[in-house]
């Protein structure tokens, strides 16, 4: 991604809406619980723990995410991206992350933990420097391209890759419910963690269940990636994506 690439589990597999959602901070004082007593509150249940993305080496947050990004990641899959280019752009790419919105799922078999999910977040400023060879180079020009033309109308006299801006480019989960509480922290910590005029873009699926969540969580939809209209720079036909892929929106709040 930054190529704006979003990693999904391979049980979501068969939904190929996505949306890239923008999220403005507020006042920070709903969001003012520790994130020891979050992260703790019900997570046993669910078999999965959510921590920050220094609990593990680099290098398994590297090979899960790549891998997974490279096996169940239509987009990518779509693009034929080689492994070791995406190997490489996500090494970068965890190398620039910020370490408190940028979450892991972890689920323990008693000897070691393994890696359920991760969203990696970065500051949109860094996309236009990233390490992106080949094809990923033209994805992270359309998202650079399509995040300044989403961005919100109030915060445009700044630069299109502000510093007060985030991006979620890649995610992975082993399910929905590890998605939706990765997704979950990471704007939590967003909200407690930026300046006011800060947002914060994610692709995400639109099935009505996920659209439900999102609005939950204050994101609000902008266009969808395939939406044929005269201007319209987050279709992702721009990058030669196939149509059956392009099921995918823009949301913002």
């Amino acid at each position: 991604q930054l190529s704006l690439l979003v990693s999904m589990s391979h049980h979501l597999i068969n939904i190929v809406a996505y949306t890239i959602l923008l999220l403005i901070t507020e006042i920070n004082a709903t969001y003012t619980k520790s994130r020891e007593i979050s992260t703790a509150s019900g997570n046993q249940s669910k078999n999965f723990i959510i921590k920050t993305m220094t609990s593990v080496p680099l290098l398994r947050l590297v090979d899960y995410l790549s891998n997974q990004t490279q096996t169940n990641e239509m987009k990518v899959r779509n693009f034929s991206l080689p492994s070791n280019f995406l190997y490489t752009h996500v090494y970068f790419a965890w190398k620039e992350a910020n370490q408190y919105m940028s979450p892991i799922a972890l689920r323990t078999d008693g000897k070691s933990d393994n890696i359920v999910g991760a969203n990696l977040v970065l500051p949109a400023s860094v996309l236009k420097d990233m390490y992106a060879p080949g094809i990923i180079a033209d994805i992270l020009d359309f998202a650079i391209n399509c995040y300044a033309w989403a961005k919100p109308i109030s915060n445009r006299k700044s630069s299109p890759t502000s510093s007060t801006a985030y991006v979620s480019i890649l995610r992975a989960a082993d399910n929905l419910k590890v998605n939706r509480e990765l997704i979950k922290e990471t704007t939590k910590y967003f909200l407690m963690s930026s300046q006011p005029d800060a947002y914060h873009y994610v692709w995400e699926t639109s099935s009505p269940e996920q659209a439900k969540f999102m609005a939950s969580l204050k994101y609000t939809q902008i266009i969808c990636g395939d939406k044929e209209v005269e201007i319209n720079p987050c279709n992702w036909k721009q990058v030669g994506m196939d149509k059956h892929f392009l099921e995918t929106h823009v949301f913002i709040e």
